[in-house]
């Protein structure tokens, strides 16, 4: 992230909304699933794998406020169609037996989420100023 923001000239801080971005787009992903599943032929899965690694090795010449919202944008789509996938296949190879896997995944995911420490080293060594939802590079909030 700090590699991120440098590019924008910004702090980390000041682009952390792009993970709001990544779970809408991974709410969109979910949704569009069950258009994308039900075409013939085509490998829905593949493509959203492509669109993630595209979408990183894209994110290195980033150099656009907004479009870096747009490639976590993505980045969420690409990864709640596979994660539709995933659940689709697994349900289907395993039948029955699906359902504890599955539902062990889901809580393993929780816990992680869970456990994970939310601020990590910038927060440690940050106070942070004015917040007020999105804000744009030139706009008062950030590290001091």
């Amino acid at each position: 992230m700090s590699k991120l923001a440098e590019n924008l000239s910004l702090h980390a801080i000041d682009i952390g909304s792009v993970f709001l971005m990544r779970g809408i787009g991974a709410i969109l992903g979910a949704m569009l699933s069950a258009k994308l599943y039900v075409l013939p032929k085509g490998n829905v899965m593949g493509m959203g794998f492509l669109l993630v690694v595209l979408t990183f090795l894209l994110l290195s010449y980033n150099a656009s406020y907004y479009a870096l919202h747009l490639h976590f944008l993505l980045v969420g789509v690409a990864t709640g169609v596979t994660d539709t996938g995933y659940q689709i296949m697994t349900s289907t190879i395993h039948r029955k037996c699906a359902g504890p896997w599955l539902a062990a995944n889901t809580a393993a995911f929780g816990l992680a989420g869970a456990i994970a420490d939310p601020g990590g080293p910038v927060a440690g060594h940050c106070r942070i100023t004015q917040r007020s939802g999105l804000h744009h590079p030139g706009e008062a909030g950030g590290c001091v």
